[in-house]
């Protein structure tokens, strides 16, 4: 992966990690724009996140659904995805494991 390309899900992964989430009994609005927009976030970090070349990593990333239709989907889905940019700041760390 191109080092650009590679800073850039970075930001995506800092991106997940600091997205605000509204509470269950917050305004039904919020709460659908909440889904709807880490819902994106998520698919494109995925599909970004897809071009690293390490086993483990797309092991890893293969059990992620981002197929979520409520704010309860959207918790579950960030608990899945932080441990993922956990593992690419590793990767970021360490490149030569990602030939």
């Amino acid at each position: 992966m191109e080092p650009a390309s590679f800073a850039k899900l970075l930001e995506m992964g800092d991106e997940i990690d600091r997205f605000h989430f509204c509470g269950p009994s917050d305004d039904p609005d919020e709460g659908t724009a909440v889904v709807y927009g880490f819902k994106l976030l998520a698919k494109r970090f995925v599909s970004a996140a897809r071009r690293i070349k390490n086993r483990e990593f797309h092991e890893a990333l293969n059990g992620v659904t981002t197929d979520i239709e409520e704010l309860q989907g959207a918790y579950d889905l960030h608990s899945d995805l932080i441990p993922l940019v956990d593992q690419l700041r590793e990767l970021a760390e360490h490149p030569e494991a990602c030939q």
